[in-house]
Order: C-alpha cells, then structure tokens, then sequence
C-alpha cells in the first residue's frame, strides 16, 4: 500500500527517530514523506532510501496559506491508501487536508505523556486540545507510543480509539568498553529542556558530593558525571552558572551534541546512563542505551519505569536524595560485585532486545494500519468470563494472554475489570465490559455481548467458567463463530460450595457441551472427571494444567527471621474454608511456644469483612 507521512518537521526527536526506522525496515509498503518545515537532519538520510520527500517550509509553530494548497495537491496526486501523521500540527493540518482531500485512512501520531506551560508552548497546547475535539472524527486510529500518554490524552478529552505501539529498535550487542575499576563514569544525553529537569540532576550530585560515603569512595576511585544533548555545551550560561553555583565543576563535564552516528561514542564513556526528566512519554535514550548493555537510573515518568523494569533503578521525579542514593546503590554495585554487574548489563540488553524490538514495532503499526496480507493477520481471539476480580481462572488469564505474542486477544467482562484492568491495559489488550450484576443475566448484557461479537468477528472464543461457557457459546454458536472453547476450573459442585442455580447452570453446559463447543479445557484431572459424572462430553475434554514464569519468581531467604509467618492467599469463599484455617490456629497456638503471624489476603479479606473477623 501506498502510504504518506505528514510530519511536523525533521529535526531532532524520538517521532523522526521512529518515522526513519520505519522506512528504513518496513518492506511491505510504499513510502513518501511531507514535513510541514524543512529537511531538518533526517532528510538526507530519507533521500538515500530512494523515498520521495517533500517539504512545506512551514516556519516553526505557524501555518501558510500556500503550504496548505501544495499539501492539498500532493495529496490529491499521489492518492495514497494511507496517510500517517505525527505530531500535534501535523494532526491537525495533515488529518484535515487529507480529510478534505477525500482520503478515509488517516492516522494521527501522538508522543507526549503530559504537558504545561513549563514545558510546551500555549499554541501547541491548544492545538493539542483542539484535536481531541476532532479525534472521534478525523483519525480512524491514534497510535500513542506510551500508556502514560494514553492515559493523559484520555483526560485531555481524545476519544478511545488509541493503539499503543512501543518504539522499537534493532538489535544490538552489549558495548564492551575498556573497564576501568579505578573510575565510575554517569551519562545524562538529553536536550537542554524544562522537560529534562537537568536542575534537579545538577542539584542531586550536589547532594551526592557532599555525602561522607561518597567522600571516601572518591579517595580510592575517581567519579564523573558527563552531560551531552542539544545546548549542553559550555556555550549555555544556565547550565553553566548553575555547576559554578552549586560547586561541582571537578565532576561535570559537558560534552554537547552528538550526531545520531556518533551517539554510540558517548555511550562508550558511561558506565551507567541517567534520565531525571520530570515528565516523558517513551523515553528512547533509556532504551537505546540498555541495547547496548548500559543499566539506567531514571525517574518514574512515562513508560521509563516499565523499559527498566528490573534492569536498573527507578525513583520518583524532582526527588534530588532519591536519584543520589541511586547513584551510591550503582556505585556499589559495580565496585563490590562484578559479577552481578556483568548480569545487569546482559539483562538490560536482553530487555531491549526481546520486549522493544524494531520486528516487533513493525507489526504493530501494518497490523493497526492493515497492510498485512489476510493470511499473515493475527487470529483474534475473544475471551469471555463473568469477571476479572481475584480468582485461579483470571491469573491463568492474564498470564496467558500477557505472554502470547501469536494471537491477538480481546476480553470481554460481564460484570467489571476488576483487580486486572491496569494489567491488561498495560499488555496492550482491548477490554470490554458488559455492566451485568454478579449471578445475573440481563437483557442489555446479552445485546450488548452479541453486539460486539457480531461487529468484531473473532475467529476464536474462549469462555471460562460455567456463566460465560453458556452465555458466550450459545451466541458465538448463532453468530456463526466456528471455534468456540470452554474452560472449566470446579473440582466440587455439592451443595456446600456451590450456589443452586451454579449447579442446574453447569447441568445445563453438560446437555450443550455436545453441541457448542470445540473442546472444553480443564484445569486439572480432577476437575475433568467430576463433570464427565455429571454428563460433559468426555471425547472434548482436555486438560491442561496452570503455567508460572519461574524466571520471575525469586527466592526470599527467610532463615533470619525470629517470627515464624504463616500466610494464605485466596478470595473469601466457603471453598477455601477460612473457618477451618482459624480453628487450626487456635489449635497451633496450644502446642507451640514460638513467636508467629499470620497473614490473610484476596478478595474481600479486610477489615471490612465482619464475618471473618469474627473468626479471627
């Protein structure tokens, strides 16, 4: 497909870092470039792809009359199937031309996670308002490349029809610089910006030097911080008076601007890289420095704290001793354990490598824009449950659909998104929710369900547990849905655990069961031959037991402790019989003269739970 990209200018930024990854990999569409300015320092390198690029030379900020008019031809000549556009103006300006140019598959770009008149101008803020007045008519989808930005935009009034697309980027190997244990090097690489906060960063090695720790590390080795980006050069008297201010010159250096095939020189200088801005949206410095091996210190801002993960340390914004004591936490990570250093720096690639992947990126944005060929498309899947609170059937849930990269999953709730829904949203998962009550059926749930179904035409449904096993298989059935699996976790459906209308519902699936679905997954042995007794059809049943990701799983060594805690972790249910768990504790109390806790947690274990505390 042919496919033009509207940009507002070519000049240094993550959204022309992205847009040339896109043109460099991407081999399934055509490209042609519009930058409402210039050539800026990406155009040269567009050109020698052999793509077309135009440019509007719009001046900065500002709109001309002929500007519009050479868009508007561009566009009415070239009839592309698609039109990207990135950024605030160039939403705005490239989404309305391509509108008015007839063109119904435009998508805009979004990059911020936040703003104020701190860090952005009051004309683009308006801009950026007035398009969330227009976001519900113009785009057909807004790609956002952060959650935090979603989630900032949502409240700035954009419509809900965002996909997050993470940056991606190419692999890479880990940067095997000439170690030197007698000295420990900070980089910082960030434009001179209110937005990267270099006063706080400035003011948290202020408060590190003055430290006795820090003091007599100095004494065994040397320490330096070195700063680079945009205007950080000893050109700039703000940054300069403020070093000179606060007394740190002998361990600030400033190196200014690096070119983008020169950056991998200052990463070469670092042994760990900081980012102490005080908002981002998907800060690409954090990850195109831990591709290379490089651990970070960042503040928790946009999706930095996510990239990280357990690659690095993160600390809360404009919180000078957080981001000080982090640098002690790194220092003495490097000087008293190589080993686990050298882990550190291996994840971090790791990370990058496997979670931010330039292949990964790619077919997030031909999926969204639908440029794949059908036979390459995901299989949708549609997940069908009574709800997402606490419970074995929505951890099993989330793990599956947190950790399948070959599917596309959807969920639908009956009733709320309960514990799960931050969960979900940060994998990325689309979610429905049908506002029934727990245990009942109604009629606006059930058109609703059908509605969706019928509009979304999944190629699979998975339903879990007996309400959505017949609710969901019995309009999946009508709406012509081919596969359709059941999920079942019971091992016990006597009277004493289970509700009346529970049991006639899963006597009912047992009729159906040799009528709707494909097959019937069940958790456990177990749990297959109870409802082989009460009739399920044997033939479909398929067990498959709960998975865990042991790699994130760690050993907590509680050999020193001098309380002997005991702990139970489930929902309040008469099946997990926290009345026999109490008079078992009362019976432990008699016989042991240890010291001992116990802990209680899940659905419904609060104070608010009057029942259990009488028991307790």
């Amino acid at each position: 497909m042919k496919i033009i990209h509207i940009i507002s200018g070519l000049g240094p930024g993550g959204a022309q870092v992205v847009l040339t990854r896109i043109l460099e990999n991407d081999k399934i569409n055509q490209h042609l470039v519009i930058s409402m300015m210039d050539l800026g320092i990406y155009g040269d390198q567009i050109k020698k792809l052999s793509i077309p690029i135009y440019t509007l030379n719009f001046p900065k900020g500002k709109i001309r009359l002929k500007g519009l008019i050479k868009l508007y031809k561009i566009l009415k000549s070239e009839r592309p199937d698609i039109v990207q556009t990135w950024m605030y103006h160039a939403d705005l300006v490239g989404g309305l031309i391509s509108r008015i140019a007839g063109i119904k598959n435009i998508y805009w770009n979004l990059r911020n996670s936040t703003f104020t008149v701190k860090t952005q101008s009051l004309n683009t803020m308006l801009i950026a308002k007035f398009c969330a007045l227009l976001s519900g008519i113009i785009p057909k989808k807004i790609i956002i490349n952060s959650y935090e930005g979603r989630n900032f935009h949502y409240q700035l009034g954009y419509k809900k029809n965002m996909k997050v697309i993470n940056n991606g980027y190419p692999e890479r190997d880990i940067v095997n610089r000439n170690s030197n244990h007698n000295k420990f090097v900070f980089g910082m690489l960030a434009r001179w910006d209110p937005q990267k906060d270099y006063n706080n960063f400035l003011e948290a090695i202020h408060y590190l030097v003055n430290l006795e720790e820090f003091k007599n590390l100095q004494k065994k080795v040397e320490i330096k911080f070195l700063l680079a980006g945009h205007k950080i050069d000893n050109d700039n008297s703000k940054i300069k008076e403020l070093i000179d201010k606060l007394n740190i010159g002998q361990q600030v250096d400033l190196l200014g601007d690096f070119k983008k095939d020169q950056v991998d020189e200052f990463y070469n200088l670092i042994d760990v890289h900081v980012l102490s801005s005080r908002s981002e949206g998907f800060p690409n410095v954090v990850a195109e420095s831990m591709r290379l091996g490089i651990p970070n210190i960042t503040t928790k801002v946009g999706d930095a704290e996510e990239i990280v993960g357990d690659t690095g340390w993160s600390v809360e914004p404009r919180n000078k001793f957080k981001l000080a004591d982090s640098f002690l936490k790194a220092m003495n990570l490097y000087f008293n354990d190589q080993s686990a250093w050298k882990e550190l720096k291996l994840k971090a690639n790791q990370r990058i490598n496997n979670s931010y992947n330039i292949k990964k990126m790619l077919y997030e944005f031909n999926y969204t824009w639908g440029t794949l060929d059908q036979n390459k498309k995901l299989v949708k899947v549609f997940h069908i449950i009574s709800g997402l609170g606490s419970g074995g059937a929505q951890a099993v849930l989330a793990r599956l659909t947190g950790y399948d990269k070959n599917y596309s999953h959807t969920i639908i709730s009956f009733i709320d998104f309960g514990i799960y829904k931050n969960y979900f949203e940060k994998k990325n998962i689309e979610l429905f929710k049908l506002n029934m009550k727990k245990g009942k059926f109604s009629f606006f749930g059930f058109i609703k369900l059908y509605s969706i179904l019928k509009k979304e035409k999944p190629d699979i449904i998975q339903t879990w547990m007996y309400h959505a096993d017949f609710l969901g298989g019995l309009i999946g059935k009508f709406i012509g849905v081919r596969k359709i699996y059941w999920n079942i976790r019971n091992s016990n459906l006597t009277k004493e655990w289970a509700s009346n209308s529970t049991i006639i519902l899963s006597k009912i699936c047992a009729y159906l069961s040799r009528w709707i679905p494909s097959k019937i997954i069940s958790c456990s042995l177990k749990s297959k031959n109870i409802h082989v007794s009460i009739g399920y059809d044997e033939k479909k049943i398929q067990v498959i037991n709960n998975g865990y990701d042991f790699d994130r799983m760690k050993f907590i060594d509680k050999s020193k402790d001098q309380i002997f805690k005991i702990g139970m972790l489930a929902r309040w249910d008469p099946q997990k019989d926290y009345v026999n768990l109490a008079n078992s504790l009362i019976e432990f109390s008699k016989i042991t003269n240890q010291n001992w806790e116990v802990y209680l947690a899940g659905d419904m274990i609060d104070d608010n739970n009057k029942k259990l505390k009488k028991n307790f």
